[in-house]
């Protein structure tokens, strides 16, 4: 998926989750109400970094970019990378 998204209907929609949950078998996921907070385990959420493996569905967009959990890890690894570089620069253990 290059976006998040939120489920409209869905019809036998298994996802591969794997790039962001490290999941290795696809999940089921519908268009039924959900009260999930975390996103991930959202059963009417698809999320950027994903895949459809089967089904058919429709859906909404509602996050895109760095502001998907996809984009909220890249973001978290760049500033410990800059972090780790700043460290390294003034030779710092």
């Amino acid at each position: 998926m290059p976006a998040e998204l939120r489920l409209l209907e869905a019809f036998s929609l298994r996802v591969n989750n794997a790039t962001v949950t490290g999941e290795a078998l696809p999940k089921a996921r519908d268009a039924e109400p959900s009260a999930e907070e975390n996103l991930e385990h959202s059963r009417n959420t698809l999320l950027a970094g994903t895949s459809v493996v089967s089904a058919r569905a429709g859906a909404v967009v509602f996050a895109t970019g760095m502001h998907t959990e996809f984009g909220k890890i890249a973001h978290l690894t760049q500033r410990r990378s800059r972090a780790f570089h700043r460290c390294n620069s003034k030779s710092c253990v």
